[in-house]
């Protein structure tokens, strides 16, 4: 039940009703009449929330949360294969330019092996045949000592000189040679085996070679240019010998070990 009680406001006397005027001040109490009703007005109890205001806001809220998430997962994606396509055309170029390099090199392989495989055989080639024009000390003494060794004018003498080595030394002239002129060089053929009893020797003149086997008296026996050589043979035919017997390697063999020395 409504409690009908008031007080006036401004003498504080006791009011019963609802009265206009204060029966003992006379203030006009409709004013407070009116504001007592209005917030009874406003406040009612029975008047809900408004939910539907509030469920817009959540779904709103909602709808621009996942459409957040959504954006974000394919920009995501995006970038990835960006990413991924840019790593693998790096790849693939890396690939490529390594294949170009392999390629590259296994053509210049290839080329330095065709290149080496010609000088191989040109050095073959060359190797299987001797040219007098181009011997020099050491191939010019071994090519003499083989001719002199397969001709039986110094016998043994290859065989002697291959495990020690052959020296031929240039001699001065202590005896009468039959060829021995000015200019000519003559040369001692030694190796580690060599007896002492005799000497084999040849002289150079000019293309001409002369060989000797000169015994350990001749100094005092052959005064009278009477030491004649056993054989002469001119170099270049010489050479043409050891090259018609294929054994121009074995001339290269015996020069690698031979030792030429002056007087």
């Amino acid at each position: 039940m409504k409690n009908d009680v008031h007080f006036c406001p401004k003498c504080g006397a006791k009011l019963n009703g609802q009265p206009k005027f204060c029966p003992k001040c006379g203030y006009q109490l409709t004013q407070i009449n009116e504001s007592e009703e209005t917030p009874s007005r406003r406040s009612n109890p029975n008047k809900k929330p408004p939910k539907k205001r509030r469920w817009r806001v959540v779904l709103v809220t909602l709808i621009i949360l996942l459409l957040a998430i959504t954006i974000a997962y394919f920009v995501g994606r995006t970038i990835k294969n960006t990413q991924v396509g840019s790593a693998s055309s790096s790849h693939s170029a890396t690939v490529h330019h390594i294949k170009e390099g392999a390629n590259s090199s296994n053509d210049f392989s290839d080329e330095s092996t065709s290149s080496g495989d010609q000088s191989d055989s040109s050095s073959s080639e060359s190797g299987d045949q001797l040219d007098a024009s181009t011997l020099n000390a050491t191939q010019t003494a071994a090519a003499i000592t083989y001719y002199a060794d397969q001709n039986g004018i110094w016998p043994g003498m290859v065989s002697a000189g291959q495990p020690g080595g052959l020296t031929a030394t240039q001699t001065a002239n202590n005896i009468n040679l039959s060829n021995e002129d000015s200019g000519n060089d003559r040369y001692d053929v030694t190796t580690s085996s060599s007896s002492s009893d005799e000497t084999y020797s040849y002289v150079v003149n000019g293309s001409m070679v002369y060989f000797y086997v000169i015994p350990s008296d001749a100094a005092t026996v052959y005064t009278d240019n009477s030491l004649s050589p056993l054989a002469s043979v001119s170099l270049s035919d010489i050479v043409q010998y050891a090259n018609d017997n294929s054994a121009a390697q074995t001339v290269e063999d015996l020069a690698s070990q031979t030792t030429v020395t002056g007087s």
